[in-house]
């Protein structure tokens, strides 16, 4: 009998092991490599994963892209274009925003001006990013002649592309640079004032936009969860406005696929709402 408890025991403590590899070879991680850490901060690096995403997709748009061409597919083309960059350029601002006047601040109280390069970066982004917001509304401009559009378009393909190359460094270095400070020398109780503090200096009707923007953005289901995860982390007291905000943006798939791991985020009156406090 003991010698069958015992091959019992074995038997599903090998189960486990095996469950957990294989669940580690479908999600792309070593075997033997750690879990990636999270904290309450880790929302702004899975806002850099959303950017990356949404980057692909504005790569798209911009090859399809023909200001000359009349047809309704040339004009969705361009108009998913258009909205897509305008998401792009709120998210890339209050982003910057978020870091220069609450993540970085602290970083460079620790280590002074450590993030000096970045902040600079996010300053000269945010103006070409104003340039080039006028030329996509010129772009769709059809008061304007052909040719004035086209010129339009023609500056934003050439010059959108090298900027995505710049971001996309831009991005690895925070991630190399500066993320390991807020892993290696913030205590939880200090990320979850400054992730507080993020969510304060952005009004709601951008939240409306970067939420959804992240969301969609995020290219791995478990992606979305853990953002929703670790922004609820910090504001448990928020989470039906977020999930307010996601109810209105996203499909019903999405929305299913998201309540049914964190129920909490479903706003009051809809289906699956619940009272928590």
């Amino acid at each position: 009998t003991m010698q069958f408890i015992f091959l019992t025991i074995a038997s599903i403590v090998n189960l486990s092991a095996f469950w957990h590899t294989f669940s580690a070879i479908i999600r792309e991680r070593g075997v033997f490599t750690p879990e990636v850490k999270w904290g309450p901060l880790s929302f702004m690096k899975l806002t850099h994963e959303a950017f990356r995403g949404n980057m692909s997709t504005l790569r798209h748009y911009i090859d399809v892209v023909d200001v000359e061409d009349d047809s309704d597919q040339a004009k969705e083309n361009l108009g998913l274009f258009a909205a897509h960059f305008n998401r792009f350029t709120v998210v890339h601002e209050e982003h910057a925003k978020h870091e220069d006047l609450v993540i970085f601040k602290t970083f460079n109280d620790y280590f002074p001006d450590h993030a000096k390069t970045w902040n600079d970066d996010h300053a000269d982004d945010i103006e070409k990013l104003k340039v080039w917001r006028k030329l996509a509304n010129d772009t769709l401009d059809t008061s304007l002649g052909v040719a004035d559009r086209k010129a339009a378009w023609d500056a934003l393909k050439a010059e959108l592309p090298p900027f995505f190359e710049h971001f996309e460094e831009h991005l690895r270095g925070e991630e190399d640079n500066l993320n390991p400070i807020g892993r290696k020398y913030l205590p939880i109780a200090l990320m979850i004032q400054m992730s507080r503090k993020v969510w304060e200096i952005t009004d709601a009707t951008k939240w409306e936009i970067i939420i959804p923007f992240i969301i969609t953005g995020l290219p791995r289901h478990p992606m979305r969860i853990r953002y929703l995860k670790v922004l609820l982390w910090a504001l448990p007291e928020r989470a039906q406005q977020i999930g307010a905000i996601i109810y209105r943006n996203v499909d019903a798939v999405m929305w299913e696929r998201l309540r049914t791991v964190v129920p909490e985020i479903v706003p009051r009156g809809a289906p699956g709402y619940k009272r928590y406090y």
